[in-house]
């Protein structure tokens, strides 16, 4: 105020009536021609978050349910692998039990074969 009254004491009243009514006119068309755009705008980015949220919320279910698949395979995944280390083993077993049982039948055939002649 002190500088406005050093300037001009005369005109310091006007200069304000001036002022406040460049501030009321700008604000008047701001409301009329950008605020209407913005809150359309604010509303359209509010429906856009909340889709943004909604499929968000669907990934995450997405990405638990995978991990359950991902799990459960897995755990199908250790139980076929055990039951094939089972039949390996039963397989090795059976090998060994052909081998012996060639063996002896050899040895018998050879000593039937002794026995014929």
């Amino acid at each position: 105020m002190r500088l406005l009254n050093i300037f001009c004491a005369e005109c310091t009243p006007y200069l304000l009536l001036m002022l406040a009514g460049a501030w009321l006119l700008g604000w008047l068309f701001w409301k009329l021609l950008k605020e209407g755009n913005y809150k359309a705008s604010i509303k359209n980015l509010e429906h856009e978050l909340d889709n943004f949220k909604k499929e968000n919320l669907n990934l995450k279910t997405d990405i638990a349910d995978a991990r359950y698949v991902v799990g459960k395979s897995e755990k199908e995944m250790m139980t076929l692998r055990s039951k094939i280390g089972d039949l390996d083993l039963q397989h090795k077993v059976r090998g060994e039990e052909i081998s012996t049982m060639k063996e002896t039948y050899d040895k018998l055939k050879a000593a039937y074969d002794n026995m014929k002649s």
